[in-house]
């Protein structure tokens, strides 16, 4: 663990997807957020998303960022329950 329980949640967009990969084994964790240099969202990536973009060509030593599900939704940390709950039933 960082110093930023959070941080453990958080993998840099250039980072290789061998670091990356390396991160997410060495946790619990099976889905990463992918954050750019300002630590803004560019998406999420899971093992899964890595296997598969191994399996369509992708090479270990490419960004993170190139196996990176940019199609994801996300709330301020200052949201409502009531804003979770009704994003929640809504499909995310």
């Amino acid at each position: 663990m960082k110093g930023n329980p959070i941080d453990d949640y958080l993998v840099q967009e250039e980072q290789p997807l061998s670091q990356t990969l390396k991160h997410i084994n060495d946790t619990t964790i099976t889905t990463v957020v992918v954050v750019n240099k300002s630590k803004g969202l560019v998406g999420v990536i899971s093992d899964g998303d890595i296997r598969r973009y191994f399996i369509n060509g992708g090479l270990i030593g490419d960004p993170t960022a190139k196996a990176t599900n940019r199609n994801c939704i996300s709330l301020r940390v200052s949201s409502s329950n009531q804003q979770i709950y009704s994003n929640f039933l809504s499909g995310i």
